[in-house]
């Protein structure tokens, strides 16, 4: 009988031990798990190089992205392109594209300033889906560091 009580405690331990392997093995699967099952990147990890040093401590701050929407103007009206006040010392510049061609660039526009853009003048009147990339800098070691960029897909039309 003796015997069987030394089975019947490795059975235990071994099921006690299979069943926290399992719940390691959920939790470690819940943690590395996008919302919808796919795997979630980290996105501080890149191959890419990056000029740190040179842009002192960028910790804490934000960067904010002007919102553009879908809209409806006459023709001869002017949207401005903004680089917000609580930007700071970036600096904004925007892209504008229509399907894969780029049909409008701004200079670098510092903050709490804008540059008004005519868009029926690039695009004509009519309806036109539209892409405005943003794209903020910073300035360091005597040269203007691209820092990351925003892009949003709209729906202009242009009414004469």
């Amino acid at each position: 009988m003796d015997r069987y009580k030394k089975a019947e405690a490795l059975i235990i331990t071994l099921t006690v031990l299979l069943f926290m392997v399992l719940l390691a093995f959920i939790y470690y699967r819940k943690e590395t798990m996008g919302q919808n099952g796919s795997m979630r990147v980290d996105a501080r990890a890149t191959d890419e190089e990056k000029k740190v040093d040179d842009l002192g401590d960028l910790s804490g701050r934000n960067i904010f992205f002007a919102g553009i929407e879908d809209t409806t103007i006459k023709k001869g009206t002017l949207i401005e392109l903004k680089n917000l006040e609580p930007n700071g010392d970036f600096l904004m510049r925007y892209r504008i594209y229509e399907g894969d061609s780029l049909i409008f660039q701004t200079d670098l526009i510092p903050s709490g300033q804008y540059v008004s853009w005519d868009a029926a003048k690039d695009l004509g009147t009519g309806e036109h889906k539209v892409s405005f990339v943003e794209e903020p800098f910073a300035f360091a070691a005597g040269e203007f560091i691209p820092l990351t960029s925003g892009r949003n897909e709209v729906n202009i039309t242009i009414e004469e």
